[in-house]
């Protein structure tokens, strides 16, 4: 099966590894990558995991369990990656069917490298 994240990799070598812990993502878009496969599998503990430890008080863990399972995910396209030391950007589309729609979530996404490990650290949306 194709890995969800939309690289031409089996999902078993590419998102799986991360979302499994056998790997670490190496670049701050291989983080976003695994995250949306985390939503397509819901696998949302990983959401928060991969969250910096200084964002992590943000997240609403059942508004975005609860989104999660309603939402079928469809496609990501990744737009723009800027990476410069421990920062990082990320400018992507996710294409997704929820509530008999279908609505593109437009973001920004930055991120850090603390220690080695890249982390989610803020989004900014998009408006169409």
């Amino acid at each position: 099966m194709k890995c969800y994240c939309g690289l031409e990799k089996e999902f078993k070598q590419c998102c799986e590894l991360y979302l499994t812990e056998k790997e670490t993502p190496a670049r701050a878009e291989l983080l976003m990558r695994s995250r949306y496969s985390a939503y397509c599998t819901k696998q949302l503990d990983y959401l928060v995991q991969t969250t910096d430890p200084q964002a992590r008080f943000e997240i609403d863990a059942q508004a975005n369990a609860d989104w999660a399972e309603q939402a079928q995910f469809q496609k990501l396209e990744i737009i723009k990656t800027e990476e410069s030391g421990t920062k990082s950007l990320v400018e992507f589309k996710a294409t997704y069917f929820y509530a008999n729609e279908t609505h593109v979530h437009h973001e920004v996404s930055t991120f850090r490298k603390t220690n080695g490990v890249w982390y989610f650290r803020s989004g900014r949306i998009i408006k169409a």
